[in-house]
């Protein structure tokens, strides 16, 4: 038997950086990826869509012990480039990209939590690590969504895991 997400439970401590997962964080399950284990160890998350989080787009730290719901790192990011994307370009508005091309691929960009002031993390996905500032030439994507897998994408057009910009509730 195969199913088409392919969710297989883990513990977070098992995750490679860059894989997409569904855990807990109090009120329902959120969408997030491995980041990388801080300065002592413990995972960072990148919380892509939570009823607990203000935001999405948001850091968090994890346990090692916690378990979740592991899609992998064959996750599928559909984009759909617009007007703004080109090297150098600015999002309208002066906004703050949460994802644009530079150098080294795409990258995406995870704010602290509300309460923190610590910055936030830049994560490049196609190296699976953390980024640096982006370069003066990065390209913003304003509009992009997120499929378990590209067969996911392919076959079930009717429902993305997380889309961006969110669209309004109706």
């Amino acid at each position: 038997m195969r199913t088409l997400m392919n969710l297989t439970p883990k513990k977070v401590g098992d995750l490679a950086p860059g894989e997409l997962v569904r855990m807990d964080f109090g009120t329902a399950s959120a969408l997030a990826l491995l980041l990388s284990p801080d300065l002592e160890g413990d995972p960072i998350v990148g919380v892509i869509a939570s009823p607990d989080f203000e935001t999405p787009l948001t850091w968090s730290e994890a346990s090692k012990s916690d378990r979740c719901l592991s899609y992998g790192t064959d996750w599928f990011l559909e984009e759909h480039p617009g007007p703004e994307t080109a090297p150098g370009r600015q999002l309208p508005g002066g906004r703050t990209p949460v994802a644009f091309y530079d150098t080294d691929g795409l990258v995406l960009r995870f704010a602290p939590p509300r309460g923190f002031a610590h910055q936030g993390f830049l994560f490049n996905l196609p190296k699976g690590e953390f980024s640096r500032q982006p370069s003066s030439k990065a390209a913003p994507l304003d509009r992009w969504a997120i499929w378990a897998n590209e067969e996911h994408f392919r076959h079930s057009r009717q429902s993305a895991l997380f889309e961006w910009p969110i669209p309004a509730a109706t």
